[in-house]
């Protein structure tokens, strides 16, 4: 009776509203079941968007060949708890039982997708392709970032070898894609914005401008006093030449782009490293800002034509680190006029950071401030300092602050950054005494040691003489 009743609840049919209310036993326990409903979309990996008469839902683990859009299937279905808490409703067969038209795919912005207005639903978005790359924890997977109106959204473009294979070469093109929206990323990251997966194997994708087949033949960036993000985000591929103020960690950059005040940091594309100190080069890349200044992102660049000055001409500004961290009265304040600045700062030297050579650092003691100092451009540098130093460090000034987006918190500043240009940039102007608190220490410990042996040796001779 108990085993009859058993098999009766596995294959029970239920709906998709029941599905959405399971618990976590019946995840833990494996629970089987069955429902019936139409396909209304396909996305990545086995997925697909399934539709009964109380919602949407996502199913896994089903062949897309087997199956198209519109067919109404009575599926087996299990639930699946993952490790890490990953969760899926996976199939276990499936057969087609009819077919009906589904609703073509209506039109829809960015916005509306990350808002969540679409779940489930077949949309067309169009905008700019900021960004194409494959998935670094899987690589069968690849996406494109699309660019609307300020509002960044992924979109999975294939999985294996189907659909797209050149998207990198989409970059900087506008396009409109017609897909699927996923309010769950179906794989490991588990806190991710809702993605748009292309339908049809990756054909579902329009160029409606195509990228620039010379991306230095781009407009020039024009500076404006103020700009709204969104506006930058919206403007495309844009060029600057400019003289290379500072380098850091390998792909960063910040170049005087020929307005005084002005300085422009540059983000360089996945592989390209970036250009030298005191070079004189054109970039090009998709304009952002974090409230202070202009950052060219995914960017590439080349040496300048023409001819410019031989070196950057920036004069060092000699200041203490309250001055540049805190108001007249001591309060906390970033003074922001000094961004892309250059500073001489005195400290000393309390710690260094060389486990790699693009994160290669030391931290700077300025009368009880910590400065810390990126010399990742030049990381023998530190081979002329050690723990204790006293130094005067000349660098460009960066406040520490992320890139703004619509999605994003507040861009808050929090620090900031001397990066050095030169090897000279670092002045020992004082090294530390040898008589350090740990070797004093270590002398008083053995002149005791010794005084107590000479006590006790001396005890044992006049033990033995009496």
């Amino acid at each position: 009776m108990l085993s009859t009743l058993f098999c009766l609840c596995a294959t029970a049919y239920l709906t998709v509203s029941d599905v959405k209310s399971f618990t976590d036993a019946d995840y833990a326990s494996e629970r089987r079941f069955r429902m019936r409903g139409t396909i209304v979309g396909k996305s990545g990996c086995g997925y697909i968007f399934f539709e009964d008469e109380t919602g949407r839902t996502t199913l896994a683990n089903v062949t897309h060949k087997a199956v198209r859009i519109g067919d109404r299937i009575d599926i087996g279905l299990k639930a699946k708890q993952h490790p890490f808490g990953r969760r899926s409703l996976n199939s276990t067969g499936l057969k087609v039982v009819g077919f009906q038209n589904v609703p073509p795919p209506t039109k829809a912005t960015a916005a509306q997708v990350i808002q969540g207005e679409c779940d489930y639903h077949d949309v067309i978005v169009e905008g700019l392709v900021t960004e194409a790359f494959t998935d670094e924890i899987d690589p069968l997977c690849r996406f494109i970032v699309l660019n609307a109106n300020g509002h960044a959204l992924t979109v999975n473009t294939g999985y294996g070898d189907s659909g797209l294979t050149n998207e990198a070469a989409l970059v900087g093109a506008r396009v409109r894609v017609t897909g699927a929206v996923s309010p769950s990323p179906g794989c490991w990251r588990h806190f991710v914005e809702r993605a748009l997966n292309i339908l049809g194997d990756g054909l579902g994708l329009a160029v409606i401008e195509p990228a620039p087949t010379n991306i230095f033949a781009v407009p020039s960036l024009i500076v404006p006093d103020v700009a709204d993000p969104r506006e930058l985000a919206d403007m495309g591929l844009r060029r600057v030449t400019g003289r290379v103020l500072a380098v850091w960690q390998e792909s960063q950059f910040l170049l005087d782009g020929g307005r005084p005040g002005y300085p422009l940091l540059v983000s360089c594309a996945k592989g390209v490293k970036a250009p030298k100190y005191g070079d004189f080069v054109t970039a090009v890349g998709f304009p952002a800002s974090d409230f202070f200044s202009l950052i060219l992102s995914q960017a590439r660049w080349k040496p300048a034509d023409g001819t410019a000055d031989p070196s950057p001409r920036q004069h060092a500004t000699v200041l203490s680190a309250r001055e540049l961290l805190c108001d007249a009265k001591g309060r906390k304040q970033y003074q922001t006029p000094y961004y892309g600045q250059l500073l001489t700062l005195r400290g000393i030297v309390r710690n260094i950071v060389a486990s790699a050579p693009s994160n290669a650092r030391f931290h700077l003691d300025c009368d009880g401030f910590d400065i810390p100092v990126d010399v990742s451009a030049l990381p023998d540098a530190l081979d002329s300092i050690g723990i204790g130093h006293e130094v005067n460090v000349t660098g460009i000034c960066l406040m520490d602050i992320n890139p703004w987006h619509p999605n994003a918190p507040f861009p808050h500043i929090t620090g900031v950054t001397l990066v050095i240009r030169t090897p000279e940039d670092i002045a020992v102007t004082a090294r530390p005494s040898w008589w350090t608190p740990h070797r004093l220490l270590g002398l008083v410990i053995g002149l005791l040691a010794a005084l107590v042996g000479f006590f006790i040796w001396n005890r044992f001779l006049n033990h033995h003489v009496n």
